[in-house]
């Protein structure tokens, strides 16, 4: 469970309790002659309603928080990497070709429990396709700010490539959200991991025009190499 869920949950139920007390002491159970199984059958309704209402505030803040973003990135807080993300790597379009940069954005869709995400990548040279992929299984280690993950990439001309990705995570401060991933992806059955550069772009893909993502990770790759990159005519305004 969510750590900020389980708090919010924990505070709402004590306020409850310490509010509907009153009312269950209040209830009559004369029928009962024992004074002390009266109260015990009274801290027994107590801790039934209590454990109801304390599922139900989890159920709504997880249900709230998948579906209003500021409300996600609070609960999510240092592990929120929902949005979009840029970046670059480098692969040779064939063996034996030399290696060639290669752009790329995500759009990285977070819940409070899982982690998905969809891609797609272009040659920079002269931007032609590369690959769409989709990941699914993803697992962030928010403690040692890393993040592991196994996606499926269509490639044309080749069969659907399995690959494994670990990535360290960069932060302003300990506290906020992921900005930058740095790290390496491996392709099931290769020997050689890729270097990859992602940082954040967004939180919110539906803003975004894909001209205006991919400019933006031309400029990562500038920032991240040094290179200069002579923008296509696509790009002109």
């Amino acid at each position: 469970m969510n750590k900020k869920i389980n708090s919010i949950s924990v505070t709402a139920t004590a306020v409850i309790v310490f509010v509907t007390w009153k009312i269950i002491d209040d209830i009559d159970l004369s029928i009962i002659q024992n004074k002390s199984l009266q109260f015990i059958v009274k801290i027994f309704i107590e801790a039934v309603f209590a454990t109801g209402f304390f599922n139900l505030v989890i159920e709504g803040v997880t249900y709230l928080s998948n579906k209003v973003n500021w409300l996600k990135k609070i609960v999510l807080g240092s592990s929120y990497i929902d949005g979009v993300w840029v970046g670059f790597y480098r692969r040779s379009r064939k063996e034996g070709d030399p290696l060639e940069p290669i752009i790329f954005y995500e759009r990285v869709e977070q819940t409070v429990n899982l982690v998905s995400f969809t891609g797609r990548a272009c040659y920079l040279k002269d931007w032609s396709f590369r690959s769409r992929y989709t990941g699914e299984s993803v697992t962030f280690y928010n403690e040692n700010s890393t993040i592991v993950y196994i996606f499926n990439a269509n490639i044309p001309d080749a069969m659907q490539v399995t690959a494994f990705g670990n990535f360290t995570v960069d932060r302003f401060t300990k506290d906020s959200a992921p900005y930058r991933m740095e790290g390496y992806c491996l392709n099931i059955g290769e020997s050689c991991w890729q270097k990859y550069v992602k940082v954040k772009l967004s939180d919110d893909y539906q803003k975004k025009e894909r001209q205006d993502i991919f400019r933006k990770a031309i400029e990562i790759y500038e920032k991240e190499t040094g290179d200069t990159v002579e923008l296509p005519s696509i790009f002109e305004s």
